[in-house]
């Protein structure tokens, strides 16, 4: 009976998305309607729940998703490496060159204030 009054959509979190009356509806009271908005929202709210699980399931059974999940190592299972990464080594990071800040740098254009006197 819920159906002769209105149609409801809802997105898959449940979240209404339109109401539609039908002519039948549009005359009922409405104490009637509001009962009737709230058993289709409740019906259409299962049918996202089960859309959206079902669209889940077969994601994770989806064979091609399964070979990938396989070929897939956990990084937490693994032993750490022996060795450090190189990365910088203590002389290219001695050889860097650092240029004294000039007034223009330190001086904040937009407040027009020497940025380290705030700290």
């Amino acid at each position: 009976m819920a159906g002769d009054i209105a149609s409801i959509d809802v997105g898959p979190d449940g979240s209404l998305r339109a109401i539609r009356l039908t002519d039948y509806g549009r005359r009922l009271d409405p104490d009637t309607l509001v009962e009737a908005i709230i058993r289709l929202h409740a019906t259409a709210l299962a049918e996202a729940r089960n859309s959206v699980a079902d669209a889940v399931a077969r994601l994770e059974n989806d064979p091609r998703l399964l070979a990938l999940r396989e070929r897939m190592t956990d990084a937490l299972n693994q032993q750490p490496h022996q060795q450090a990464d190189a990365g910088w080594t203590h002389q290219q990071a001695a050889s860097t060159s650092r240029c004294d800040p000039t007034p223009e740098d330190e001086m904040d254009p937009y407040y027009q204030r020497k940025t380290w006197l705030e700290y």
